[in-house]
């Protein structure tokens, strides 16, 4: 019998072996999904972080030439190269420097007292521009004076060109004088063409602001038409592009772009944009800022391809969580079969233990094991023909020590044919076993059903024994019951053979394994048992008509509960006083009818 809290084999195999398979795939699965998710990430942050080293690469080829033309105009100056008094001189010089940096749209001069004389791209005339309409220069004279030589100014809109103007200006010196600032401006329209490229090829919003919300460049670039004495660029919330206006709008929270980049969403028109920020100083009082708006729609796949492999992957772990569920059940198949075979064969039953099909598995050792089963069933078959199976179950159940050697109260039942060896002289061996076979065949099932164990065979009878192994209060009663039953069934199997004589006699007895260890039998010895066979020997002649003849002991009727007057004849002559019983009129007969 399993202990309490144990698993059977046919639950715990398929459980470990599912169990391994999800301890092995799960992990995996977690890793893969982990890596591929910031895989995915990173992909997006490396586009974007491609667009913005376009972008900065861009701002850089753009602006850096200016700074280096500056640089230069400065020391020409002070080596008397260019002479600024000279007017032809300066005319010639500027537009050297308009034909070097064709980015540059124009070219000024600004002289010690504010005042600025200009040359512009494309028609190369010479502007002088009144005082009253450069409120800015005097500012830009003062910060030369204080020792700011080379300054990018605050970015202004050209209400001329109608774009932003990106300023540098460097003062020019000659020994302790300043004679002047040179003054180049450059467009954004160079950095949106730019912008409007990159955006078209990796499908993002790429744009630069001063600082964090004055629109310097930026896809789609339009004429702008700044009101009346407005010279700030565009703040970035008027922007006519959603992406652009909606940068610091619905904001949803950070997102990890690694050192150097900052990130955020933002929901624009009910759809995600990671936004990717990067500041380029160096070029404005308020440095750069480059901007790549990249939507997650555009990586949709590979946002999603994550969690589709981990789908897979627990489908796939479920499945093979289930086969091996499967196999798990299908290998312990065998094992639950030979433990119902070992079952069987320890309850002694021989035929219920061949028909759990333990041949059936293809493994070789379990073939192996069945053949061994089926031969040891067989043989212990066999052999319990040799053995009242009643007996065996009976002391299997009891407990150890039960089958040793005690004194018990019992009843014992001798049986025999009287005149078997005169009705076997004149027949074949087999009719003879026949005739004993049907005799016993009929006695032996009566005795074990009323709790009677058959000791032994004792050629034409047989011995058997109530009260042992199990102790039964009523043994006399269930041995007068047997003796009643077989005086009614076994003259119709008798049919013109030997008459049939009983003998019983109850008192105390030793019971328990007799012999030698390796071989022993379960019997019973005393003088009760000596007493028992005497008693069916002293019926022998009496009643001759009476195919079935019984002859009881007082110590069976007394045991019985049953008074000598009403039972029959006493019996003189034998070992104790008993009686040849008329189990006509006893209550067993009627209760067995």
């Amino acid at each position: 019998m399993a202990s309490v809290g144990t698993l059977r084999l046919s639950t715990l195999l398929p459980l470990a072996l599912a169990l391994l398979v999800v301890a092995a795939a799960v992990p995996t699965i977690l890793v893969g999904f982990t890596l591929s998710s910031r895989a995915t990430d990173r992909l997006v942050l490396q586009r974007a972080e491609t667009v913005m080293d376009g972008m900065e690469a861009e701002v850089e080829r753009l602006l850096e030439p200016v700074v280096a033309q500056l640089a230069y105009a400065r020391l020409a100056v002070a080596e008397g190269i260019v002479t600024p008094e000279d007017t032809e001189n300066l005319r010639a010089f500027a537009l050297g420097l308009l034909a070097g940096t064709p980015q540059v749209f124009g070219v000024g001069w600004v002289r010690p007292d504010g005042s600025m004389r200009r040359w512009e791209r494309g028609t190369f005339r010479e502007i002088e521009e009144p005082l009253e309409r450069l409120p800015f220069t005097r500012q830009a004279v003062a910060d030369a004076r204080a020792g700011k030589v080379a300054v990018w100014a605050e970015p202004f809109v050209s209400e001329a060109l109608g774009d932003v103007i990106l300023n540098y200006r460097v003062a020019v010196e000659r020994g302790e004088d300043m004679l002047g600032l040179f003054a180049i401006g450059v467009t954004g329209a160079g950095l949106s063409r730019y912008a409007e490229e990159v955006s078209e090829r990796y499908g993002v919003t790429a744009f630069v602001l001063s600082g964090d919300d004055r629109l310097i460049a930026y896809p789609g670039r339009t004429a702008m038409i700044p009101e009346a004495g407005v010279t700030e660029p565009p703040h970035v919330e008027t922007s006519s592009n959603p992406v652009v206006a909606g940068i610091w709008q619905a904001r949803l929270g950070p997102v990890d772009a690694g050192s150097g980049t900052g990130a955020h969403l933002s929901r624009i028109d009910g759809e995600l944009y990671a936004y990717f920020i990067r500041e380029l100083p160096g070029y404005a009082p308020r440095p750069l800022t480059i901007v790549v708006a990249s939507p997650l729609s555009a990586t949709a796949f590979e946002r999603r391809s994550p969690y589709l492999a981990a789908g897979i992957g627990l489908v796939l772990t479920a499945i093979a969580a289930g086969a091996a569920w499967m196999l798990g059940r299908h290998l312990a198949q065998p094992v639950g079969r030979l433990d119902a075979a070992l079952g069987s064969m320890s309850a002694l039953d021989f035929a219920g233990a061949r028909q759990h099909q333990l041949g059936h598995s293809r493994v070789r050792e379990w073939r192996s094991i069945a053949e061994r089963v089926e031969d040891t069933s067989a043989t212990l078959e066999k052999l319990s023909t040799y053995v009242p199976q009643a007996l065996t179950r009976r002391l299997l159940s009891l407990p150890g020590r039960a089958a040793a050697p005690e004194e018990r109260d019992v009843t014992i039942l001798f049986m025999d044919m009287e005149g078997f060896t005169h009705f076997a002289a004149g027949r074949s061996a087999p009719a003879t076993a026949a005739h004993l076979s049907r005799i016993f065949a009929i006695a032996g099932p009566m005795i074990e059903r009323h709790g009677g164990v058959i000791d032994k065979y004792t050629g034409d009878g047989l011995m058997a024994f109530w009260g042992a192994p199990e102790a039964q209060s009523d043994h006399a009663a269930r041995a007068l019951r047997t003796a009643a039953e077989l005086t009614r069934v076994l003259p119709a199997v008798i049919a013109g053979g030997p008459r049939v004589r009983i003998g019983l006699h109850a008192g105390p007895a030793v019971v328990g394994d007799i012999g030698f260890p390796g071989r022993v039998d379960y019997t019973l010895t005393g003088d009760t048992v000596n007493v028992a066979q005497r008693i069916e020997a002293a019926v022998r002649g009496l009643h001759p008509s009476d195919p079935v003849i019984v002859g009881a002991s007082q110590a069976v009727l007394d045991r019985a509960g049953m008074s000598a007057a009403a039972t029959g004849t006493t019996l003189r002559g034998a070992p104790v006083a008993a009686y040849v019983l008329d189990l006509g009129v006893l209550p067993f007969a009627e209760a067995s009818a």
